[in-house]
């Protein structure tokens, strides 16, 4: 790893497209990842294309794109990186097929660190990242930053793994 990867610190943004009531378990989200690069087809792919069953009662309520997005350590300042997949998201935002949903930026930090220092961090990531797409063309009325701190941990047992520090872009039914 070199000096500059370790000098980063990388978080997993999830953008949530917030057209009803949040899910109410992790049962309710159906997670997808992009394996390559972070474009306007593989978004919008991710996004658009919903199950047969979704909204249902027992079908999944909501769909998650977990990203990695980039920040430098303790800071709220966008690397090029991350600046470049965030391209691909307001580009796909902006698609046709995507362009009335509304979308919730879920900032999310590992327990390193005091639980309010991490809520509020958590929050200006998600901020970065709101100013960042309507720079890109993204209706600010589309957007809403959350931070959640290190209230959504993806795995109890690793609380300061990087994994835990992202943003996820979740549609909802």
């Amino acid at each position: 790893m070199t000096a500059s990867r370790a000098a980063l610190a990388m978080v997993s943004f999830a953008v949530a497209f917030q057209v009803a009531a949040p899910a109410s378990s992790a049962q309710d989200r159906l997670q997808r990842s992009i394996d390559g690069p972070v474009t306007r087809e593989a978004v919008t792919r991710s996004l658009a294309v919903v199950p047969d069953n979704a909204g249902d009662p027992g079908g999944p309520a909501e769909v998650s794109l977990l990203l990695r997005i980039e920040f430098e350590f303790d800071s709220a300042e966008l690397t090029m990186r991350a600046m470049q997949d965030l391209d691909g998201v307001a580009a796909a935002l902006n698609d046709p097929q995507l362009v009335a949903a509304r979308v919730t930026l879920e900032g999310h930090t590992d327990a390193t660190g005091s639980e309010e220092y991490n809520l509020r961090l958590s929050q200006r990531r998600a901020e970065s990242v709101v100013s960042y797409l309507m720079r890109r063309g993204v209706a600010g009325e589309r957007l809403r930053p959350a931070g959640f701190g290190e209230y959504r941990l993806l795995s109890a047992y690793a609380p300061t793994d990087d994994r835990q520090r992202r943003v996820e872009i979740v549609r909802t039914f």
